[in-house]
């Protein structure tokens, strides 16, 4: 018995990496806004926390497939990031 109509099953590194990006590229966005703009308006700031806070989750999820090194390293990152986003509200 197949299972047609669905797609081939991508690696599970493949998968962590597309989804971490896409957290990261989220926190990135928002970052500069929160940075320097948090004045005009302060869903900066709050986007930046839901950001940081996701792409931690991911993170976690996918601590398995990433090196040591590197996840700390970004949950470091991470933590001070939203730490200083709590600060600035």
């Amino acid at each position: 018995m197949g299972c047609q109509g669905l797609p081939p099953i991508k690696p599970v590194r493949d998968v962590a990496h597309a989804i971490l990006h896409a957290r990261l590229r989220a926190v990135w966005h928002w970052l500069p806004l929160a940075a320097d703009r948090s004045e005009e308006d302060c869903e900066y700031v709050h986007q930046l926390r839901v950001a940081t806070r996701r792409a931690m989750a991911a993170l976690r999820v996918f601590s398995d497939v990433i090196p040591d090194t590197i996840y700390r390293d970004f949950r470091t990152r991470l933590k001070q990031t939203r730490l200083a986003a709590d600060e600035s509200s």
